[in-house]
């Protein structure tokens, strides 16, 4: 974590290389090629592998549960998908992302293709392969948190080269996949396609509109290093997910620290005892998995986030619990700063505020009669103060000294303001909740700092959710190894 605050100019100066990275994203060597199939008879099966000659990787090592991986839970219910995957590296402290490879694989089949022109199938016509490339993100320059996104340059040549093997039906002649390893393998350039179809730093407004006020539920847990699973439903995307993996673990991240949380793409039950591991030392991770059975392993985990089917709907629920069952919703603070975050970062508005209803927690009583009660006094000319500072582009505008730029050149000028957004106001909350701790810290310093409920306002939270006052005591522990009491029958400044 930062050692120290961060006075605007680093600031500044760090956004600045935060969005320039994006644009500084290279190819990295393919070090390891395979072709896996599921076979009706024999399950998932490695066809085929091989490793870049200047590579002394262990193949053994490095393919091991790669037909899982890249053939997960469910992925027959699709006529074509792109899988990510992760291979944690033997002998390694798994103390950051370059502590894994990481892979990415078309999946295509026949078998749909049958049930549209015949009433029975024949099981042995039907063909299921995947196949899919293996980078080291330890052999980058220097640490950029979007070079993994470098997996999106693989997609389309993959997808033509399984294409290609399957129509010349020659299932054991694997010349091609040996002569795309020769031409294109090391750090040698792929092939350049026109139209390509497939991006991952494009996406994340769209996940955000979709998340509605959750991403800031999500964005709070990954500040925690919370272990995260996301569960893909059966049939439903691999490739959504994977992005929907990706740009969590972006949220958190800022330019000043490189200690990102651990991204683990299609995790299963052959991943058990890494998790194990990683629960051992405590260390955070965001992950994605098809298998449900994950979720009862719940010493694995701490929270859940189970995607609808329709999840390309906006008004399909995303359920979020913790390993115990516990439904976990947004707050009515973060309820209104979505709104406006939506307002000022995607220039949009909210229709239908009632679609995210069912993510939001109820307004406490508490909260309804001062409501009330300043309604009453003011004739509703004046909002209660914790009703206010809700401006997103105060809290980009603190970060920048001005606005940013509109980005009229780019087409990602929204991504560019998400992420300043989430990346500021993770500086601003350290900066904020190191000088009330030091301001309120105890003569005894074995005592716990005495904070009062409006402080949660100040921190940009929602001083009546028993969840922020939660979340407030474990990240002052988190990050400034500092115990907190809430006060929470003071309400000094919340009525001026």
């Amino acid at each position: 974590m930062l050692a120290t605050q961060v006075d605007k100019s680093d600031l500044r100066e760090s956004s600045t290389k935060f969005v320039h990275q994006m644009d500084q994203v290279e190819q990295l060597p393919i070090i390891g090629i395979f072709l896996t199939q599921f076979d009706v008879k024999k399950g998932n099966t490695l066809v085929w592998s091989q490793l870049q000659q200047s590579n002394d990787t262990n193949e053994q090592a490095i393919f091991k549960n790669i037909e899982f991986k890249t053939l997960p839970s469910g992925i027959h219910e699709r006529m074509d998908d792109h899988v990510f995957f992760t291979i944690p590296k033997e002998n390694e402290n798994n103390e950051n992302n370059n502590d894994y490879y990481y892979g990415v694989s078309f999946f295509k089949q026949n078998g749909l293709d049958f049930m549209g022109i015949h009433q029975q199938i024949d099981r042995k016509q039907v063909k299921m392969y995947s196949i899919g490339v293996i980078i080291d993100p330890s052999l980058q320059a220097m640490f950029n948190p979007f070079q993994i996104s470098c997996l999106g340059m693989y997609l389309n040549p993959l997808e033509s080269l399984l294409s290609n093997w399957m129509a010349d039906g020659k299932e054991n002649d694997f010349t091609l996949l040996e002569d795309f390893l020769k031409e294109y393998g090391g750090d040698k350039p792929l092939p350049i396609v026109e139209n390509a179809k497939y991006g991952m730093i494009d996406d994340l407004p769209v996940w955000v509109k979709r998340f509605g006020p959750s991403i800031f539920t999500i964005w709070k847990l990954c500040l925690l290093r919370k272990r995260i699973i996301i569960i893909n439903p059966a049939g439903s995307s691999n490739y959504a997910c994977n992005l929907l993996c990706f740009w969590i673990s972006l949220l958190q991240k800022i330019a000043h620290d490189n200690n990102m949380i651990r991204t683990l793409y299609t995790v299963g039950v052959m991943d058990i005892d890494h998790l194990k591991q990683l629960s051992d030392k405590k260390i955070g991770f965001i992950a994605c998995s098809n298998d449900e059975i994950l979720i009862e392993k719940t010493e694995l985990y701490d929270y859940v986030i189970k995607l609808p089917t329709v999840f390309f709907y906006k008004s399909a629920e995303i359920i979020i619990e913790t390993n115990q069952g516990k439904a976990i919703k947004a707050t009515q603070y973060e309820s209104n700063k979505y709104e406006v975050l939506v307002r000022d970062c995607l220039h949009g508005s909210i229709i239908i505020p009632e679609t995210y209803l069912p993510v939001v927690e109820p307004m406490s009583w508490l909260q309804f009669i001062i409501d009330s009660l300043y309604w009453i006094a003011t004739a509703g000319t004046i909002q209660p103060p914790f009703e206010l500072n809700l401006d997103a582009t105060k809290i980009l505008q603190w970060g920048s000294g001005s606005l940013p730029p509109e980005h009229p050149d780019r087409k990602d000028g929204e991504l560019v303001l998400l992420l300043q957004y989430f990346h500021f106001s993770k500086i601003a909350l350290y900066n904020k909740l190191e000088t009330i701790l030091d301001e309120n810290e105890s003569l005894d310093s074995d005592k716990p700092v005495h904070l009062t409920r409006f402080t949660l306002h100040e921190l940009g939270l929602d001083c009546f959710s028993g969840q922020d006052a939660d979340f407030i005591k474990e990240l002052s522990i988190e990050w400034f190894n500092r115990e907190v009491s809430i006060n929470y029958f003071n309400f000094y400044g919340m009525f001026y």
